[in-house]
């Protein structure tokens, strides 16, 4: 196997590695530039299917022509996993966002 991928491997499988917590200092970092030079915040939640069993619920948030991942749920399903997925994205309000 290529280095490259069994670098990646070993990152995705690492338990000590939490992607919300990642994300989280990513988006406050992007609010903060938007709010700055008086962007609006537009967030999108985005439900795909990954391949034939699993769908993705993704919220990004929309900078320049980009819709930049921030947050997302894979599920095994038979078909859509329904907004009630999204219930446990970590998306918390932040004082920038009124």
């Amino acid at each position: 196997m290529d280095h490259r991928y069994q670098y990646i491997s070993r990152v995705l499988g690492n338990d000590h590695i939490d992607p919300d917590q990642v994300m989280q200092a990513c988006a406050s970092e992007i609010f903060r530039r938007q709010h700055e030079v008086g962007q609006t915040l537009v967030l999108a939640l985005d439900q795909s299917r990954l391949n034939e069993g699993h769908e993705i619920l993704m919220v990004s948030v929309r900078m320049r022509k980009r819709a930049l991942p921030l947050a997302w749920r894979v599920r095994q399903t038979k078909g859509s996993m329904g907004w009630r997925a999204g219930r446990d994205l970590p998306l918390e309000p932040s004082p920038m966002v009124a």
